[in-house]
């Protein structure tokens, strides 16, 4: 029974997801702050990158930083399995402030990946981003599972 309660209300609470972008929200100051990381990411590792707002080049390739390039789908996702989690505010706190450090860090990685791989090809490219949101979903589910004992 407590897992069909906990079941109802993350699907309530997930909700959230369909009905953000009917409110439109672009969070083009975030996505400007991620083509910025991801490319100065880049040229660490030694890629000849530029940029335009949130538009990465990177030899004849060229990523958008579009709105779900934020992660924040997940973020509300992992948001929601903590809220209902048992846990303290406290530990509940530093879950959630803990989980969006890593994932920003994982995501700027992943778009300097998505950025390279653009460059082998639209195939490489979009089998790349299906493995990183798979690898994504399954991060949140497995750390909060952590965080949970």
């Amino acid at each position: 029974m407590k897992s069909l309660e906990f079941s109802l209300k993350l699907s309530a609470l997930s909700a959230m997801l369909y009905s953000a972008p009917l409110m439109n929200i672009d969070f083009l100051p975030v996505r400007e702050m991620i083509a910025s990381h991801a490319a100065s990411f880049l040229g660490f590792l030694g890629q000849a990158v530029s940029r335009d707002g949130t538009l990465l080049m990177l030899g004849n390739s060229e990523i958008a930083i579009t709105r779900d390039c934020v992660p924040w789908k997940l973020t509300l996702f992992f948001f929601s399995l903590t809220l209902l989690s048992s846990a303290t505010i406290r530990k509940k706190a530093a879950m959630l402030s803990s989980f969006i450090v890593m994932v920003y860090a994982a995501n700027i990685a992943r778009i300097a990946v998505l950025s390279y791989s653009a460059a082998f090809g639209e195939q490489l490219f979009w089998l790349v981003h299906f493995v990183f949101q798979a690898a994504f979903i399954a991060f949140a589910v497995g750390y909060w599972a952590l965080w949970r004992r």
